[in-house]
């Protein structure tokens, strides 16, 4: 076979092949298969709360100081704060979270020269009031004090229930003293202004006779020496319905305002007014049998 040859039948393989390749290039292409896409997720943070402070519907600059427990339940706290302007004294300044009213402030005075705004807010409320304000919440925690309660009929229930007299004792079993507030309550009052009570008859609630009046009054801190006792005379026919014959059960609840000792918060950052002022919840339980009337 001549060279020429050779060379004809190389180009004739060489073309052949280019053909065959743009064939195959032509033809379509299976598909690999897909991980499914992941979803497109949001970054968007939420807006913080914002607690704001207005006098005569016009925002004021005000700067938080403490969000501190009134009760030793924790299920109230108030929200201390000062205008950084000047307001007049007697301005409602009203506080809202998120354009929803909170409430109206009032004032307290910490000492001669320190003047606190106050709300007082439930429990449930507080930690978003917290997360608004940048402030951390002062919970109640304990207090050293060693408090026993008593809760007994002064005498009978008279036959129609219009009079159910009963007597709380508070008996200081610890070592020091106690510095307490008594009063506040008793002007213009129809009923004991520090108690509260839930009653059943044969294990049926009784609802609670109308709203506690008062129109505040005098008070005074009083001590409680080591083994001493308080006590505090309530009539139950002013709260409950007595008439009807039958077992009664009523859980008293008391709030003593303890000035002194102080308690213990889960903050150092408290308002020293509401610390020294920080209710101490007592509860007792009493039981009766109320008798029909002879005719």
């Amino acid at each position: 076979m001549s060279k020429s040859t050779k060379d004809r039948m190389r180009k004739s393989w060489l073309v052949l092949a280019v053909l065959v390749a743009a064939c195959r290039a032509s033809e379509p292409v299976a598909s690999l298969p897909q991980a499914d896409a992941a979803p497109t997720q949001r970054h968007d943070a939420e807006p913080a709360p914002r607690l704001v402070v207005t006098e005569f519907g016009r925002e004021i600059d005000v700067r938080w100081l403490a969000l501190t427990a009134r009760d030793s339940r924790n299920s109230e706290f108030v929200l201390c704060f000062q205008p950084v302007g000047p307001v007049a004294m007697e301005s409602a300044l009203v506080v809202a979270l998120d354009a929803q009213r909170i409430g109206s402030a009032a004032g307290h005075r910490v000492d001669d020269a320190t003047w606190h705004r106050c709300l007082t807010v439930a429990g449930d409320d507080a930690r978003a009031l917290a997360e608004a304000a940048g402030l951390e919440l002062a919970r109640y925690v304990g207090r050293d004090v060693r408090l026993a309660v008593r809760v007994a009929a002064e005498a009978a229930p008279d036959a129609e229930g219009r009079r159910v007299p009963m007597k709380l004792v508070v008996r200081n079993d610890g070592a020091a003293p106690v510095l307490w507030n008594w009063g506040g309550w008793q002007r213009g009052a129809n009923r004991h202004g520090r108690m509260r009570y839930t009653a059943t008859r044969d294990g049926v609630e009784l609802a609670v006779l109308g709203e506690t009046i008062s129109f505040g009054g005098l008070g005074t801190v009083k001590e409680l020496k080591s083994g001493e006792s308080l006590e505090e005379l309530d009539d139950l026919a002013a709260w409950f319905d007595f008439s009807t014959p039958g077992l009664y059960r009523v859980h008293a609840e008391y709030d003593l305002t303890i000035v002194e000792p102080v308690p213990e918060f889960s903050s150092a950052t408290v308002c020293p007014r509401i610390a020294s002022e920080c209710v101490q919840i007592l509860e007792g339980d009493l039981e009766f049998t109320a008798r029909a009337a002879r005719e």
